[in-house]
């Protein structure tokens, strides 16, 4: 039998740009333990995909219609459960050690429920 949960997703823009996904979920892996310690429940049932949907800056400008002015959005999905503590870790956003000198805006632009089958 199938179950199915509730999950929210997070349109993610970042500055600096963040065009890996990977990259995103390791960041968001050390902010998560960073706040609520090496064992928390929260950093492995979090999922990072790039969008593949084109956002662009509102910007009246002739760069909006180029590809170059494209702003890049990361998804976030996480069970509802755990949705305030990876916004929080969003806020307090803590980089790993080799990412140390750069200070990161994570900035939730979109946010919804959905249900998800296992």
């Amino acid at each position: 039998m199938e179950k199915q949960s509730e999950w929210t997703r997070m349109i993610i823009q970042s500055l600096p740009v963040i065009r890996d996904p990977r990259e995103l979920q390791t960041i968001l892996t050390y902010s998560l333990r960073d706040l609520f310690g090496e064992l928390e429940t929260h950093s492995f049932s979090v999922e990072v995909k790039a969008s593949t949907q084109q956002h662009y800056s509102n910007n009246n400008s002739s760069e909006s219609n180029n590809k170059d002015a494209a702003i890049v959005m990361m998804i976030v999905e996480c069970p509802s459960e755990s949705a305030k503590q990876v916004r929080a870790a969003m806020t307090m956003c803590t980089p790993p050690p080799y990412l140390q000198d750069t200070h990161f805006r994570l900035d939730v632009m979109d946010l919804e429920t959905f249900q998800k089958v296992r």
